[in-house]
């Protein structure tokens, strides 16, 4: 946000949040008119669960990926958490100490998470970055060319602060080949660039709304 001497205000902060009209009409007509408890039996119920199934297999559709594989959350933080926490619970629940690999520029989301899950015993490394503002995959495939014992690589799609996109299908393919789990925040690149989950390849991709 920008406010100069006797001017109006100027948002600059798009890729952070934008006004949606049209979406935050049909949120409104949804909230009056399909206003049943999508859990319950009765019409009013099938009803709202009939626009959430619409509305997943439209999502399905835009990004590329069957709908079985979408779950909707209150937003993009929370799916990210999420994405670490699963990583996380996956290796304890094979007795395995958790270790966690984020890139230095992962949104803050992802790096509470992951420096949550240090503090209670799980290993944190960070992938460093370029000059550019890339990770630095050639670091990445050297360190899993020795060790290649993680949990989980998160690398987000493009960075919300220089908007540099990142080449997750990289990091995913290297990732694949020791069978490492993967995180990808596309938060930034939805609606903005061609998007494919399937083509992305990550276990866990997240998005936003906004």
């Amino acid at each position: 946000m920008y406010l100069g001497v006797n001017a109006m205000p100027v948002y600059l902060d798009y890729n952070a949040s934008a006004p949606f009209p049209k979406g935050l009409s049909g949120e409104l007509e949804s909230l009056i008119s399909q206003y049943g408890n999508p859990a319950s039996l009765h019409s009013s119920g099938r009803s709202a669960r009939r626009l959430i199934n619409q509305a997943t297999e439209n999502a399905a559709a835009f990004l590329d990926i069957d709908a079985e594989f979408i779950y909707w959350t209150s937003g993009a933080s929370e799916a990210n958490s999420w994405a670490v926490h699963s990583a996380v619970e996956y290796a304890r629940s094979k007795n395995l100490k958790p270790r966690l690999l984020i890139s230095a520029i992962e949104h803050e989301s992802v790096q509470l998470a992951a420096k949550f899950h240090e503090a209670c015993g799980a290993e944190l490394k960070i992938i460093p970055v370029t000059k550019n503002g890339v990770i630095d995959l050639e670091w990445l495939k050297n360190l899993l060319a020795t060790d290649a014992n993680w949990s989980l690589i998160s690398v987000m799609h493009a960075n919300n602060e220089t908007g540099v996109i990142q080449p997750v299908e990289q990091v995913v393919a290297a990732a694949k080949a020791h069978l490492i789990p993967t995180h990808v925040d596309c938060v930034q690149t939805l609606g903005k660039m061609p998007l494919s989950v399937r083509k992305i390849g990550a276990t866990y991709t997240t998005f936003s709304a906004h």
